[in-house]
This record gives C-alpha cells, structure tokens and sequence, in this order.
C-alpha cells in the first residue's frame, strides 16, 4: 500500500529508483528551510516504498525560541515543494504530509501518479534531540522492539530519553517511578549490549538486523511468545512494519524453537527478575550520579506508602462519639489583652477585665512564664491516662459575651479530618519515640508523618483510641478562641474605619 494520508490521490507504491530520486530531490528542498534533515534508515531488501519519510528540526523560518508557527511551515515546503497538497496531520499533529507529482505532470489529471513526503519535526530544538529521535525511528521505528524487551527488566525507553525505574514505584505510579538516565544514542545501545550500526545504518540486511535485535542483552525469546498471548498487544503489531511482522511471528520462533534459550531454559519470570538486578547494577556503575537521585525517590516512596498504610488503620481506630462523653480535661488559661483605650500590656483574666475601671500601671518586666526558660522540653503530666503538655495560654483582646461549651465533631467530619486533629496535638520524643500532646496545634499546613515514630502499630492504634476525645476537646478551646479573636477584629476594624469616617466629617 503507499501513502494513505490524501485519499483523492494516486500515491501508489514506487520503485527503489524512483524513490531515491525523489529523496535527494526533496532532501535539497528541506535542507534549505531546516537546520537538521535526514532519512531515518530505511529497512534493508525493500522492494518498494510506500512514502518518503523525514525527521527534520530547527526551522529557519522563524526565531529558535518562538512557538513553531505550523501553518507558516506547510506553507512554505508546499511552494518550494511546488506542490498543492500539503497538511498537518490531525492524528500526528507532529508531522506534516506532503504529495509531490512522479516525473511530469500529464495532460489527464487521473494519470498522475503522486509521491507521499511524511515529515516529521523535531519540536524541541537541538541537535541532541534530533539525533535521539532519528535513532528511534531508524529501521522502521525498530528501536520499540528494543524497548519493548527492556522494559521488563526495569527501563522505560520513550520519546524523552532512556529511564530506569523505581521497582517499588511502578505499578502505582508509573510516570513517576522513573529516573532519568540519558539521550545519548551510544550510552543507550551500550546499555543494550549493541554496538551502534543501529545508529549509522550499518545494518544491511534484514537477516542482519534480526540477529543484531537478538543479540541485546535484553533479549528472551519467551518475552515474545507472553506477548503475543496479549490480543491487544497482538492487534497492535498488526500496524507495524511487515518486515516486523515477519520478525515476531516467524523468525524467533523459527531461530529459537518452543521460544527458549537452548542452554538456559528457565521460567521468564525469574529471567526477568534476576536480570533486572544486572541491569540496575550496570546503570548505577555507568551512570553513578543516578544512584542516588533513585535512592532517594525510592526512600520517599515507601516512606510515603508506609504513611497512607499507617493512616488507613489509624482512621479505622477512631473510636465512635459517645454521647456520654465528659469533659473532665484541663481547660487552657484565656487572657485578655485589652487594647485602646486601655493601655496596658499586661495579660488579665476576664474577671479583670469586667473589674477594672482605670487601666493599670504597666509592669516595669513582664510576668514569669509558665515553663523555666532553660526547659526545652514542656513538663508532662497525666491526663486520663494520657500524657499532656499544659494547655499553652490563649490571648483574645476582650472577653467574649458567651461562654466556652464543649460539643462533639460535626456528624458529617470525615476520617482523614479527625486523624489529622488528633495529629495537630500529638508529639513524638525524638530519642525515646513516646508519645505526648502537646500543649498548642501545629499550624495546619505543617503535616505530621505517622511513619516518623518509632512505635508500633499497636501502640499508635491505642494512643489514636485514647486521645481522640482529648484532641477534640483541646481543638474546641482553640477554635472557640480563634473564632471570637476574628470577630473582635472585624468589629475593631469597622470601629476604626467609622472613627476615621467621622474625623474626616469635622
């Protein structure tokens, strides 16, 4: 079949010679508009062509750093083309899709015979990438057999470089288990155990380029023979190259029988596993700044995992609200800072609030605090069987008109809500890993990691049982508090703006 992209058109298959004529002829045409042209290699023994394939990049119509203007890009390969046909691909926007008339043009429109140009750009600009998709498009896009038997063994070849893979990573997040190792074409074949014909069109015949395929350490025959087993894997090669074809479904099996090595016939699972350690081995020797770029993301990970395994049974362990709760916790000291007109800075009690009528005289130091200063560490006390922090004080600057009243959490307050609660109050002792609450909440973008304690499960689901009512309790004081304090600065803010207001009047 020839080109299938202007359906109005005879773009039939073309012979070897007129298929190189026709190549250098273009070639010279997009070497002018290109800063890179080339021909990705061509399978060996074709005897036809069904289009005439390109891989161009760096546009000299326009600035290098600017938007590829496509329209302006077809536009001019159709007039230096002298062609009237001529697209961007709408399932490949990626490539462009040219006809040029055979020879001349002859006097009946539907005795022209037209020629297919496919050229493909290279949208990131440099000669690096452009060499990195040409290897992947030599011999028919051959380099996905490649990746194909790779990925297995851990590496992820694509359009944006070869990456080795976190194993632990993978099958959950799959874009994200990978680490970048390289887009050189010779670190990627050396990797692969090949030497680079691939690369430079050293491959002349496809017995030739078979064997080379087969010769990649990454080879199992049985990894073909899986699959193909995959009916979707199966369609797929079904719009690849016949000389592909050929090589799947007739020459393995016909070079290596029952698919196997005959001198190591062990079952591909534990081929794969066990080459997979050679493969990882050999690119952090290679490549030993990726060492710990993976270690690192792979540290992360399962820390991460661990995390939401940990949280899972800890929400499971929140104890359901007892209507018979009581609350016989210790209540945090509010204070009241009284603003203009009063002018003291000391801390007061309601109670001094509601009796005071003439400010104080400021003290000459400010109060002892509640905690020694040379005391790093709050001093704990018992509290229903719990360790405790004291309640650190709580500072409004007037008391408010209604009283503190403990209510349970909203019936609609979902796990992750009261685990992250109970994980705004709970501390760890960083030498002895017991826990504590503390004695004011973490900020809320501040996220505690369960997994950073070095308790066991069992005792972090007892602790989750035991403080939930403590926590909840705890959290009511500081939102009742925080609620009034935003109030009495809005009403502060308004009274302030009405004075100002009313200043301007007189």
């Amino acid at each position: 079949m020839g080109g299938r992209a202007f359906r109005s058109l005879n773009c039939p298959r073309i012979s070897p010679d007129l298929y190189h004529k026709s190549r250098d002829k273009v070639t010279s045409v997009l070497q002018k508009l290109f800063d890179h042209v080339t021909v990705p290699t061509e399978m060996p023994e074709k005897p036809d062509f069904g289009d005439i394939d390109y891989l161009v990049s760096g546009y000299t119509g326009q600035p290098t750093d600017s938007t590829l203007d496509w329209s302006a890009m077809v536009s001019a390969l159709k007039e230096n083309l002298n062609t009237n046909y001529g697209k961007r691909g709408h399932y490949e926007p990626s490539i462009m899709y040219f006809a040029i008339p055979a020879g001349e043009i002859p006097q009946s429109s539907e005795d022209q015979v037209w020629i297919q140009v496919d050229v493909k750009v290279c949208e990131i600009p440099g000669l690096q990438n452009f060499e990195w998709s040409r290897l992947l498009l030599n011999y028919a896009s051959g380099f996905k057999m490649l990746a194909s038997f790779a990925k297995p063994l851990g590496l992820t070849i694509n359009p944006d470089g070869m990456h080795i893979r976190v194993e632990e990573m993978e099958e959950t997040n799959g874009p994200g288990s990978m680490v970048f190792v390289s887009m050189e074409p010779r670190d990627v074949l050396n990797m692969l155990g090949l030497d680079w014909r691939f690369l430079w069109a050293g491959l002349e015949t496809r017995e030739e380029l078979y064997s080379y395929i087969v010769s990649s350490s990454e080879f199992h025959p049985k990894h073909t023979s899986e699959r193909l087993k995959d009916e979707k894997y199966a369609e797929h090669h079904k719009d690849r190259s016949a000389a592909w074809i050929e090589f799947i479904t007739e020459w393995i099996p016909r070079r290596y029988p029952d698919y196997s090595f005959p001198d190591k016939d062990i079952p591909l699972e534990q081929w794969y596993k066990e080459n997979r350690v050679k493969i990882q081995q050999k690119v952090f020797t290679l490549f030993p700044h990726i060492t710990a770029e993976y270690y690192t993301k792979r540290k992360e990970h399962l820390k991460e995992a661990e995390e939401k395994r940990l949280c899972e049974i800890l929400m499971d362990a929140i104890p359901d609200w007892d209507k018979n709760h009581t609350a016989n916790f210790s209540s945090p000291r509010v204070l009241i800072q009284c603003e203009a007109p009063c002018t003291s800075s000391i801390s007061k009690t309601p109670a001094d609030c509601e009796l005071e009528v003439e400010p104080p005289t400021p003290p000459v130091t400010p109060p002892p605090p509640r905690v020694p200063s040379n005391t790093t560490l709050p001093a704990l006390v018992s509290e229903g069987g719990i360790r405790v922090a004291p309640f650190d004080d709580l500072y409004l600057p007037r008391q408010p008109p209604t009283t503190f009243s403990f209510r349970p959490p909203p019936p609609d307050m979902s796990r992750p809500a009261k685990l992250a609660c109970i994980a705004r109050w709970t501390r760890f002792c960083e030498i002895t890993g017991q826990l504590h609450l503390g004695g004011t909440p973490r900020d809320k973008a501040v996220v505690m990691s369960w997994s950073d304690s070095i308790m066991s499960d069992e005792i972090l689901v007892k602790w989750v049982e035991k403080v939930w009512v403590v926590a909840w309790w705890r959290q009511s004081w500081v939102n009742y508090v925080g609620m009034w304090r935003r109030r009495f600065e809005k009403e502060d803010m308004k009274a302030a703006l009405k004075m100002k207001e009313s200043v301007v009047a007189v």
